[in-house]
């Protein structure tokens, strides 16, 4: 019999770990699920974040937890009467975004003052009001500004907002 070295022995003590873990995520892909899904979205191209499985057709949710993914066929055997069915033909489905598509910069329209007017005085006044509502040495901020519509000969100026927000 050889020698057996602190090298055999490191590389059999990594392996065995290495193994144990393969082991157990080739055996949780492989259970089947167990009991009726609430949600089952099929003809998706279906993103898991799985290097193993990085897409999937269909999906079942029971809860708030994904039950299981799979082929439409795996999937639909998951449903009832009162599963809820999407039909994702043509569609991404990626996890974890509850809005994929958004404009941050819109989110501006929330607290500042739609300055989306034809007129310098309804700006103003669109202006002064939002000042009346916002505590002292805070910002009062127009948003949707656009002095191409005006009606008037001339844009807006300081002077127009300093006749109506004060510093």
């Amino acid at each position: 019999m050889g020698r057996y070295t602190r090298r055999k022995f490191l590389g059999s003590s990594a392996a065995v770990p290495l193994g144990l873990g393969l082991a157990s995520v080739a055996s949780a892909q492989g259970k089947p699920a167990t009991g009726m899904a609430d949600l089952i979205v099929t003809g998706g191209n279906i993103l898991t974040m799985n290097p193993w499985n990085p897409t999937v057709e269909a999906l079942a949710v029971r809860g708030e937890r994904i039950l299981a993914v799979g082929t439409n066929e795996e999937i639909i055997k998951l449903a009832n009467a009162s599963t809820t069915r999407v039909d994702a033909t043509g569609m991404t489905v990626t996890p974890g975004f509850i809005d994929s598509h958004s404009h941050p910069l819109f989110a501006e329209e929330a607290i500042g003052v739609n300055v989306n007017l034809r007129r310098i005085d309804d700006v103003k006044t669109a202006l002064a009001g939002k000042a009346a509502q916002t505590p002292p040495g805070h910002w009062v901020r127009g948003v949707m500004y656009d002095d191409t519509k005006f009606e008037d000969e001339r844009p807006l100026n300081r002077n127009d907002i300093d006749d109506v927000v004060s510093d």
